[in-house]
């Protein structure tokens, strides 16, 4: 039950966002995608890109039989084995089984991994201190038949004085919006966020959640070229914060959560 427990956690914790690599005339690669979140454990999933020409040139391969190793800054170790359940190996994803290191605000992680073939790929983040999500609003702009246009704003205070960095995804109806916006506070030290996402919904809308994750500048690099790359017509590939040459990012991050109803909210008509 414990490792059923952590694949059900792993399949939450993960990064959400769908990876497309550049494959034109590109030979396989290994992509990753980790995640450690304050006052968590880390969970890893390894997969690679097949080669173009392939059978399911689309569909990535699992990574198994990898050693996948976690350190801090302030002298942590830990080993993140492939999870199993009832002797079934679920191939390509890891996770640490007992916690030994749990995100804390502040410290430097190292995530290390190494593939059966020696392929080694390394990736430093710090957890940035947590920002509160105050509240939300919802601010219905206009509909048409089939779709309706609103306005998300999220409410919170950015700290005066460091640099932070802001992922936002928003679900509609538990369903995760395909856009997401990336964010630094670059121009907005200090300041008092009462800037929106505008997004866009088809049916009716009966709830909405936002999800406010703070990322280090590594991690926002790459969300940044990476909602560059999937938008571009000749899309390059999003810039990792691992060595080695693999795709993916290892996000150390916090997350802040807020819901709201919002059948209420009564459609413009023209």
């Amino acid at each position: 039950m414990r490792r059923l427990m952590i694949f059900a956690a792993f399949a939450l914790a993960s990064c959400e966002k769908v990876i497309e690599p550049n494959l034109r005339n590109a030979a396989p690669v290994t992509v990753v995608e980790a995640s450690l979140e304050l006052g968590k454990s880390c969970n890893v999933k390894l997969t690679r890109t097949r080669g173009v020409g392939e059978t399911n040139a689309s569909m990535p391969v699992p990574v198994s039989g990898a050693t996948v190793t976690l350190s801090s800054d302030h002298g942590e170790n830990d080993t993140l084995p492939e999870i199993t359940h009832e002797g079934h190996v679920f191939d390509g994803l890891y996770s640490s089984v007992l916690g030994t290191i749990e995100g804390q605000a502040g410290r430097e992680y190292t995530l290390t991994i190494t593939e059966m073939s020696g392929r080694k790929y390394v990736a430093r983040a710090t957890m940035p201190e947590p920002v509160a999500l105050d509240s939300i609003r919802l601010d219905n702009l206009f509909s048409t038949p089939h779709e309706r246009f609103f306005q998300v704003i999220p409410y919170f205070q950015d700290p005066a004085g460091t640099d932070n960095y802001y992922l936002f995804e928003v679900y509609v109806n538990g369903a995760r919006n395909e856009r997401f916006n990336v964010r630094s506070d670059r121009f907005s030290d200090g300041q008092y966020n009462k800037r929106g996402m505008f997004v866009t919904a088809t049916g009716r809308v009966d709830s909405v959640r936002l999800e406010m994750f703070g990322l280090d500048k590594g991690a926002h690099g790459y969300y940044s070229t990476l909602g560059d790359a999937n938008g571009s017509v000749t899309p390059a590939n999003p810039i990792s914060n691992f060595s080695g040459g693999c795709l993916g990012c290892f996000r150390v991050c916090t997350r802040q959560t807020k819901m709201m109803e919002i059948s209420h909210v009564q459609p413009a008509t023209y």
